[in-house]
């Protein structure tokens, strides 16, 4: 659809459950904050120095986007680098909640930094034809040696902080802390710089459509604009609901569930539509604004068959977790129909 005006909000303020992964309640907070609404801020995580370099590094890079300084990349299909705006434009698919459509965007992407030595060294899972949607090109291309380094370390402890939170989710759930871990070994998570230029204010005008994310879950960390219009969905009123951001508390990180663990947990956790537009009041287009978005995302090959306990009867059918990721989703059909050949060979789950 074409960008224009959103139906505007009309409820109050969503201030987002505050959960301290490092308390005694962590994981039982953390599933009543997934269950109900499916966004909340987390602290506690142990990754702020990290995150605050790759942030001053990623504002600094994307800036330098105007002077030519990155290699660009106007890729048929999802891969390391600079993902253009021309080619975001372009980008857009179904998620279980809406169409996901970004406007006016550039990103820089980041794969996992062992890939590339992982398919040099012949591993199948990442040099195998089967892999090629995620790691035909697994070398990331930044354009500094410090830019590796520092986004390489941001990426490494987003790991550590999303094994801690999926391990919480485990506990909270069934007391089973590794109950979801075997969906995350070897797992295909992208590490996003997502920045929209400076420009003229727009107030109301969509920035992503409405969607749901597509992998296990979503952490953002916010730069220069700040997380001002994320709003998500009320699943009672189907109204759309502005998030708190001034109740965000600073080096928190917004985190929320995505379409593959909504699967794997039954339902449990929600995954909840959202969407970002220009605030309607005090627009900050005049600023350039970055999010740094961590994609956490399951191993291509796992059967995301429900995990039930206390007697639930499964929702869901078993499911290929890679057809469910944004790389997948947005791959040319014919690197689609080679994978969907490969999982019926190996007698993967289909969707």
């Amino acid at each position: 659809s074409p960008r224009g005006q959103s139906e505007a909000a009309t409820s109050m303020p969503l201030k987002l459950s505050v959960v301290d992964l490092t308390a005694a309640d962590a994981c039982d907070r953390l599933v009543e904050a997934c269950s109900h609404v499916g966004f909340q801020a987390v602290v506690g995580h142990g990754a702020d120095a990290e995150i605050e370099a790759a942030v001053r590094t990623g504002e600094s890079m994307m800036a330098g986007l105007k002077r030519g300084d990155l290699e660009t990349h106007r890729a048929s299909h999802y891969r390391p680098g600079l993902q253009t705006r021309a080619h975001m434009n372009r980008e857009e698919y179904r998620t279980v909640e809406g169409t996901y459509r970004p406007f006016d965007r550039e990103d820089f992407v980041m794969v996992n930094p062992d890939a590339a030595k992982r398919k040099s060294e012949g591993d199948p899972y990442y040099a195998g034809a089967h892999g090629e949607i995620w790691y035909g090109e697994a070398d990331n291309n930044f354009p500094t040696k410090t830019s590796q380094e520092v986004f390489e370390r941001y990426y490494r402890a987003m790991e550590r902080v999303c094994d801690r939170i999926m391990r919480h989710l485990g506990r909270g759930l069934s007391g089973n802390e590794e109950m979801f871990l075997h969906a995350t070994s070897k797992h295909t998570s992208n590490a996003v710089v997502a920045y929209h230029a400076a420009a003229p204010p727009a107030p109301g005008a969509v920035r992503v459509t409405p969607h749901s994310d597509t992998g296990l879950i979503t952490l953002i960390a916010y730069g220069a604009g700040g997380p001002e219009g994320l709003e998500v969905k009320d699943s009672n009123s189907g109204e759309w609901v502005p998030v708190d951001t001034a109740a965000i508390p600073p080096g928190a990180l917004v985190l929320n569930v995505g379409d593959s663990l909504h699967r794997l947990s039954n339902g449990r956790l929600l995954s909840t539509p959202h969407r970002v537009i220009e605030p309607r009041t005090s627009p900050r287009s005049a600023t350039d604004r970055l999010a740094l978005i961590f994609f956490f995302a399951a191993r291509y090959d796992v059967d995301l068959a429900p995990v039930c306990v206390s007697g639930e009867q499964p929702r869901f059918r078993s499911t290929v977790a890679g057809k469910l990721t944004h790389n997948y989703l947005v791959a040319p059909t014919a690197l689609k129909d080679s994978f969907d050949a490969w999982s019926s060979s190996a007698r993967l789950s289909k969707l």
